[in-house]
């Protein structure tokens, strides 16, 4: 009797869920293709789409850190085998959290952990992809291969952080963790040009060196159709960090690129959401994307929840600097997904090998019914807790929506504002915009109103805004002897905040002292003006500024 001959094993399927998909979302073909609407949104303005970053953070961002935890905490098996991440490491970093309440540099370390790190763990994720993309199309990758490709995203990652440490540098990974308290910062290295331009230049030679190397490896050893997917990674990654590298070196480019976190944050995230899925799938946690989404999202927004209550104004009186425990908490929220991540997504680990690089379904282990017999209700009721920060965020960004349309309407944007307040995430120069209506409404009493609202919650408002407030209460003067004193101070702080740079404060302040019959001070505070507008070659500015110069003259002449 003759013995049939063992079965092989089937050779892995190249795709996760389908050609396109994989290419377009996993692969980073629709980065790639966006990146001429991220230049388009960069030239408008970061400050003038902040919706949009609310809602990419809540379509992709959210439920891509439900995703790790469902990941970890679900099954009693991962949480036992993750224990010292899923519990010590969490409760280390909650005991940091609570340090930094009280010491501002513990604070300003873990922001610095999380904007440092992040590079790293964009660029390890694309990294895995790599190596997934080639083990699934059978491309040989050897030992020697293998640290040249990891070579390749530690030189990219590395450029990156460099790029944040430079004295010039900005926060272009921060753009989620924006202190507008000022409580803390990061602890930036202070590289000077100097040193990293030529470490820039080595960085940047070496990672060459070694994709040109790595590719040049591969194109011998597999066909390009096998190795599309994984030149397309390496693509993604180097415009990830272009941006970042070119703020670091030149300070002034730093605005065109602030979109950069948002954009490489909302990639990372539907990379992430597209492998964990397939993996949920293939473990036979999860039946549909309806429902894997739906779980992840309201995982995530329970575990935005604690930052969206301390938000400022959300928390009333319960703390002191609403903006830096946001902050903070966005911080350990990130460090606490880094860590996990690191921890559950290792290919060298059989249970993610078996599915990212063999394809092969992995049945979980069930939980017995007594042991988890309060576990779902429990579930269940903390998942729809993060349906509450979720739905906040939605409503923010309707309401900012509602701000940033064109035509602007002075009703619309009132009560848009007047909500955000309510909700305590009113951006900053929402009021004054608000007052810019009203002005062209014709409406001057409202219009003073609303600045003064903007001048009250903002030590160091914008100033045109000061301004307008201030040549309001000029208007008002006559009938209103004490906005004379208020248009002052508003006038000292023009002068203060623009310094010689332009003429307006001095003016503003000159028509207050001609207001109150000052005229030796107006006269002599006009020719100062005077002064600032002849060095910039404002001629128009000038000849408006003579004539009040010989207005106040003669006036002071008479008196």
């Amino acid at each position: 009797m003759s013995s049939a001959a063992p079965a092989l094993p089937a050779a892995p399927s190249p795709w996760l869920l389908g050609r396109w998909t994989d290419v377009l979302l996993g692969y980073g073909l629709a980065y790639l293709l966006s990146v001429p609407l991220f230049f388009a949104i960069a030239q408008l303005g970061w400050a003038g789409a902040p919706w949009l970053t609310i809602a990419l953070a809540l379509v992709f961002s959210t439920p891509h850190y439900g995703a790790t935890l469902l990941r970890v905490y679900e099954r009693r098996e991962d949480r036992r085998r993750y224990v010292v991440f899923a519990l010590w490491a969490t409760l280390a970093l909650s005991a940091l959290f609570v340090a930094s309440l009280y010491h501002v540099v513990v604070g300003s370390l873990l922001l610095t952990a999380y904007l440092t790190w992040g590079p790293w763990h964009f660029s390890g994720q694309n990294y895995g992809l790599v190596l997934m993309a080639l083990r699934r199309r059978g491309v040989p990758v050897d030992a020697g291969l293998k640290r040249l490709v990891y070579l390749t995203f530690v030189l990219s990652a590395g450029l990156a952080i460099l790029a944040l440490h430079m004295r010039a540098g900005s926060y272009s990974f921060s753009g989620q963790s924006y202190d507008a308290s000022g409580t803390f910062g990061l602890l930036s290295l202070g590289i000077p040009r100097a040193v990293a331009l030529p470490l820039v230049a080595g960085g940047v030679g070496a990672w060459l060196v070694c994709v040109g190397w790595a590719a040049t490896r591969l194109v011998r050893s597999a066909p390009l159709r096998a190795l599309a997917p994984a030149g397309l990674l390496l693509s993604m990654q180097a415009l990830w960090y272009l941006p970042a590298l070119t703020i670091g070196l030149f300070e002034s480019a730093a605005g065109g690129f602030a979109f950069t976190a948002i954009w490489v944050a909302t990639a990372h995230a539907v990379q992430y959401l597209w492998v964990t899925y397939y993996y949920a799938r293939r473990e036979g946690r999860t039946p549909s994307l309806a429902r894997f989404y739906g779980r992840t999202w309201l995982a995530g927004g329970l575990l935005l929840l604690p930052i969206v209550v301390f938000a400022p104004g959300i928390a009333g009186g319960w703390v002191a600097n609403g903006a830096g425990v946001v902050v903070l908490g966005v911080s350990v929220l990130n460090l606490h997904h880094f860590i996990l991540d690191g921890a559950i997504w290792k290919l060298r680990d059989g249970r993610v090998a078996r599915v990212l690089l063999r394809d092969q379904p992995v049945a979980p282990d069930p939980i017995g019914p007594a042991r988890r017999g309060w576990l779902r209700p429990a579930g269940a009721a903390l998942l729809a807790l993060g349906a509450i920060p979720l739905a906040l965020q939605a409503w923010e960004a309707r309401l900012l929506w509602d701000i940033s349309r064109k035509p602007a309407e002075a009703t619309r944007i009132s009560s848009a504002a007047a909500d955000l307040a309510w909700l305590g995430r009113a951006p900053k120069g929402v009021w004054g915009k608000l007052g810019a209506e009203y002005e062209r409404a014709g409406e001057p009493a409202r219009a003073l109103e609303a600045y003064r609202r903007e001048l009250a919650r903002d030590e160091r408002p914008a100033p045109w805004i000061a301004s307008r407030a201030a040549w309001l209460l000029i208007d008002r003067s006559e009938r209103e002897p004490e906005a004379l004193a208020e248009a002052e101070r508003l006038a000292r702080y023009l002068v203060r905040s623009l310094g010689s740079t332009k003429p307006d404060g001095l003016q503003t302040l000159a028509t207050v002292h001609a207001r109150a019959g000052r005229w030796q001070r107006a006269l002599a505070t006009a020719q100062a003006a005077l002064r600032v507008a002849r060095a910039q070659g404002d001629e128009p500015r000038v000849r408006v500024i003579e004539a009040e110069v010989a207005r106040y003259r003669s006036a002071l002449e008479r008196s």
